[in-house]
């Protein structure tokens, strides 16, 4: 398992990445706010666009708040995942979510 982690210019918030065989995992701690979404949405563009992962899961479990735009980054990254043939889920407080394209 290989864990790397970015944290925002603003420490709010911080977001790690493991990579647990064919998977990956970014977990997110701390409070979404208008920086940590732009990091949210790089990390994402990174494992999906740059690096072509097939199997990515956010973990919005640790966080305060998540507001409607990032939810609009999650979901963006999930149309983009489709196109890939690749799979992007949630995890949440009520379990895992996967939106369908």
């Amino acid at each position: 398992m290989t864990i790397t982690e970015r944290t925002s210019e603003d420490d709010q918030c911080s977001l790690s990445v493991a990579r647990i065989g064919a998977a990956v995992v970014v977990t997110i701690r701390g409070d979404m706010d208008a920086t940590t979404r732009e990091l949210l949405s790089q990390v994402l563009d990174d494992l999906i666009d740059g690096q072509g992962n097939l199997f990515v899961s956010v973990e919005f479990t640790d966080i305060a708040t998540v507001d409607v735009r990032t939810l609009d980054v999650f979901l963006q990254a999930s149309e983009r995942a489709a196109a890939h043939h690749a799979r992007l889920t949630a995890t949440t407080p009520g379990g895992r979510w996967e939106p369908e394209f």
